[in-house]
């Protein structure tokens, strides 16, 4: 038979909100920790299921909203996640005013609890021209004579529009000061569109091209597609207007009708398949960058050479907290020196080899240690010419934060064991422990599990390790993956002997056993 546990509990503050979007028909959670839990309430939310993936839904009358992924959970973070409707085609507006509160569960899949509660307060967004596109993504050509923008925007399910008139201007802005804006003519090129659909002409309007050399202001054109390259976390804005008549205070009068959309994702429009796959792993203080070779159908520097002249090749780490840019962020480099292109990258490096170390060393740790399930994580292959970016390829890493660490060094009269959590999953390493002069070296394959590595002791060894007492024994790993050496590695000593310490116990065992069976014999005897 099997239980689950169901838990009336709510471990986040009284002023955790549910708020509705009508136009994507989707359901956002935000809650903050509590502060006011008793004991019991502290130990499930700080000790059970803190740091256990779970998935979340969110239940509005008979409407029911889910997660799509795992979140981990976090008893001292705040939480914010965006869910969809569990139903195609349900969670109407209609349905979802008629209530006045949403419940939330968290289901933890490892230990089958459910945890849910009653949310602070259920707010219904019914029109937000911020939400009218999603997943808004800026491909630049910086090739001499073409440089171009192209961004591209995908509908929301709803936006409701006033009528618009013909005429509908784009526009780009950095931050809040906006750079460019030309008009279109909505039923000519590139749009086409018929007179019936322009009044809900943002569902249609989803390419925008800004074509440099075609454009009134092909000067800042090309300035805005050598910023975009060039920098990440740019807060670049895309949108329309439209100019509307609207009554006000009895009399009609000319109003802008704004739509904007935030771009995430900004990279050349060359070939991007430089890489297949990509996996970034953090040590403590080192990174492990694994790519595997694309299909790299132009991916070659001679290939790259006949667009733009450049003079160095980096890759660059770019990495932010939240999809939406805000918290922190982290952006460095490493400058590829000996890397052939369409060949496996494979290097472990350290911040004294990145472009700003002192980022690396104060800023990649905050970013690590807030790191959540909607996080922008980029890995991006950059090539410059003098230090200005010419290309940018976008790649999205896979992330991984094994702990290196000897788990315990025993020490017996003809061996010395090693136990330690792996590494890295399926690779050989080679692990070398120092006791003072002498080195051990062992090669091992790491794996999932926790394993135990012996080594047998020459006479020559077993005499050295007898000569030092334990107190001034002195350990230090060293793990090797293939030419790149990981330093300190923890080590800490379990024991010293000629036997490991169970026989000790169960000798002890015996003894006292024996002991009490002689008294026992001496009393009957009496």
């Amino acid at each position: 038979m099997i239980y689950t546990i169901a838990l009336q509990l709510n471990c986040f503050d009284i002023n955790s909100t549910v708020t509705y979007l009508r136009q994507s028909r989707q359901a956002v959670f935000e809650a903050w920790p509590s502060k006011i839990l008793n004991d019991n309430q502290n130990h499930i939310c700080q000790k059970i299921i803190n740091g256990k993936e779970f998935s979340i839904s969110i239940q509005i009358g008979t409407n029911t909203f889910t997660s799509t992924s795992l979140y981990t959970f976090d008893a001292s973070s705040e939480i914010k996640i965006q869910m969809d409707c569990a139903v195609a085609g349900q969670c109407l507006y209609a349905n979802i005013n008629q209530f006045s509160i949403a419940i939330f569960s968290l289901y933890f899949p490892t230990d089958d609890i459910t945890v849910s509660s009653v949310a602070g307060s259920l707010r219904n967004r019914i029109f937000d021209h911020l939400q009218c596109k999603s997943q808004a993504k800026a491909v630049v050509s910086l090739v001499s004579g073409s440089e171009q923008i192209l961004a591209t925007t995908t509908p929301v399910q709803e936006c409701r529009l006033s009528p618009s008139s013909e005429m509908m201007n784009i526009m780009a802005f950095l931050g809040t000061q906006q750079i460019s804006q030309i008009p279109f003519n909505l039923s000519a090129a590139p749009f086409n569109l018929p007179l019936a659909i322009q009044p809900n002409y943002i569902t249609y309007v989803n390419s925008l091209p800004f074509v440099c050399a075609s454009r009134p202001d092909t000067a800042v054109c090309i300035g805005l597609s050598q910023t975009l390259i060039q920098n990440e976390f740019l807060n670049f804005i895309g949108g329309s207007k439209n100019t509307i008549s609207v009554r006000y205070q009895g009399a009609p009068t000319l109003f802008n009708q704004n739509v904007k959309f935030l771009f995430t994702s900004i990279q050349s429009s060359q070939p991007q398949d430089c890489f297949a796959s990509s996996t970034l792993t953090f040590y403590d203080k080192y990174l492990r960058v694994l790519a595997d070779p694309g299909a790299c159908t132009q991916c070659s520097l001679a290939y790259f050479a006949t667009l733009f002249s450049y003079d160095s090749v980096y890759l660059r780490f770019v990495m932010n907290i939240n999809e939406d840019y805000t918290g922190f962020t982290y952006q460095n480099e490493y400058k590829v020196t000996d890397y052939h292109l369409g060949t496996k990258f494979d290097k472990m490096l350290t911040c004294e080899m990145m472009t700003d170390v002192n980022a690396c060393q104060t800023q990649l740790p905050l970013v690590l240690e807030n790191m959540r399930d909607n996080s922008t994580i980029r890995l991006a292959l950059v090539f410059k010419k003098n230090e200005a970016v010419v290309y940018k390829a976008l790649y999205t890493p896979k992330i991984s934060q094994p702990q290196i660490q000897t788990a315990n060094v025993s020490i017996f009269d003809e061996k010395v064991c090693i136990k330690f959590q792996p590494v890295t999953d399926n690779e050989y390493i080679n692990i070398q422990i120092v006791l003072h002069d002498l080195k051990i070296d062992t090669q091992v394959l790491t794996s999932l599990s926790t394993t135990s590595y012996c080594n047998s002791l020459s006479s020559a060894q077993i005499k050295s390790i007898n000569s030092i007492s334990q107190q001034k024994l002195q350990l230090q790993a060293t793990a090797t993956f293939g030419t790149q050496v990981v330093t300190e590695v923890p080590v800490m000593l379990i024991q010293q002997g000629s036997h490991p310490v169970y026989i000790w116990i169960i000798a002890s065992i015996i003894i006292i056993l024996s002991s009490i069976a002689v008294v026992l014999t001496v009393q009957c005897s009496k």
